[in-house]
């Protein structure tokens, strides 16, 4: 480790701005975020458990959402991590203030809003998750696609109730990306990885259905993206519900 300083819903698409096939899980869900970046020797061990938790629970059909949110903090060096934005690092750093250790690292896992530790852990990563499956709750928390039209997501986000101190996540993520690293720390490895953040937006939850218009900055969405929603507490950081959608 290096240190620097459902009911889960899931909603198939059958086209980008189709009808969705709903599936409901009853018990709690799992968020896992994932903050890493290729210019950091250790973080590639977090990555590789990362995806193996996020794979396991895909086939078990596990109500498991993985976001990787690569930091830029440590493109100083010689090599720049081509995912990585400030805006990830803003993140993780709001995260630090929420948690009592007030440490930035990676590379770094958070369960739900609620956890962290040591993404290359991989049975501290295990049992939060099962902790969490076992104890979160659905507040009744949906993220609906309504149409993909003129460069731009439009969407409906349902919330148990309007909400001054909660805030709706949206995030597109993508499987299946590679990286062939040149320099730095990682030189010369292939690095693969998923459920990497490629879009990410914020908005208040001021209603209970609230209409969201995401611009997607020339992103072009494939079948190996998905959209994810978080309804989250904007002090603690706590995640009070989720959504995943596959785009078909």
């Amino acid at each position: 480790m290096t240190r620097i300083v459902r009911m889960l819903t899931v909603f198939f698409l059958l086209n980008l701005a189709a009808t969705a096939q709903t599936s409901s899980f009853r018990s709690g869900f799992a968020v896992l975020e994932l903050f890493t970046s290729e210019s950091d020797a250790n973080s590639p061990a977090g990555d590789a458990i990362f995806q193996e938790v996020i794979r396991e629970a895909r086939k078990a059909k596990q109500p498991v959402i993985g976001l990787a949110f690569h930091v830029d903090y440590w493109n100083k060096g010689s090599w720049k991590d081509p995912f990585s934005r400030n805006a990830f690092t803003f993140r993780q750093e709001n995260y630090s203030r929420a948690f009592p250790q007030k440490e930035l690292y990676t590379p770094q896992l958070i369960v739900n809003g609620r956890a962290q530790m040591t993404a290359s852990s991989r049975d501290s990563v295990k049992a939060a998750i099962k902790k969490a499956l076992i104890s979160s709750g659905d507040p009744g928390f949906r993220l609906q696609v309504d149409s993909v039209l003129r460069d731009t997501l439009f969407l409906t986000a349902i919330t148990p109730k309007p909400g001054v101190n909660w805030v709706v996540r949206v995030a597109v993520t993508e499987d299946g990306l590679k990286s062939e690293v040149k320099a730095g720390p990682n030189n010369g490895k292939i690095l693969e990885h998923d459920a990497v953040v490629r879009l990410w937006y914020s908005t208040g939850a001021k209603s209970k259905s609230l209409a969201v218009k995401v611009p997607l900055k020339g992103l072009k969405l494939n079948d190996r993206m998905r959209l994810v929603g978080l309804l989250q507490e904007k002090k603690t950081m706590k995640i009070l519900g989720a959504s995943e959608s596959g785009f078909d």
